[in-house]
């Protein structure tokens, strides 16, 4: 759940416990325009809590995926060519970095025929290849694509990982 959803709910719990503490010191009962008011304040920001809430959920679901692959960007299957990859490093400096975030973030805010002011939620894919990224340049891409995107997913995915083999011994239970 995120915060603001969790203030929504806070303030539609509110009301109901100053209305009640209301009697002991009046001595009078509460008249019903007091009780219609917290009631209204509860279930509208009770009503707003959910709904902020369902829509953070289907944005989430709805995930861009965008893959970077050395001097390459795919977001949602469209191709994009940008220089960000030197012959040894995925990254070569912060500013061709910068460069291309700033191409993810307009590929990914016309995408799907949306309006442009939502943010949206992406997968990040990490295609390094043959070439070395280091825990740094990692963690400045996430902090930037964090920067952009709502509650991102990063995976960091490396071709050259030697699997074990499949032959394994049959470890069944003998039969009698």
């Amino acid at each position: 759940m995120n915060e603001i959803s969790k203030a929504l709910l806070a303030m539609s719990i509110a009301p109901l416990p100053l209305v009640a503490s209301l009697t002991p010191w009046t001595g009078e009962p509460i008249g019903y325009g007091t009780w219609f008011f917290a009631g209204a304040i509860t279930l509208g920001a009770g009503g707003g809590a959910w709904l902020l809430e369902r829509s953070w959920q289907k944005m989430i679901a709805n995930r861009i995926v965008i893959d970077i692959k050395p001097n390459q960007v795919i977001v949602d299957g469209v191709i994009l060519n940008c220089e960000f990859s030197s012959l040894i490093r995925l990254f070569k400096s912060r500013v061709a970095l910068a460069e291309m975030l700033g191409i993810i973030v307009n590929e990914a805010m016309f995408k799907r025929g949306q309006s442009v002011g939502i943010r949206k939620s992406a997968h990040i894919k990490i295609w390094p290849g043959s070439l070395q990224v280091s825990d740094f340049e990692l963690e400045s891409l996430s902090e930037a694509i964090a920067a952009e995107f709502i509650s991102p997913v990063f995976e960091v995915i490396d071709r050259h990982i030697e699997f074990p083999s499949r032959d394994l011994p049959c470890t069944a239970p003998a039969t009698r």
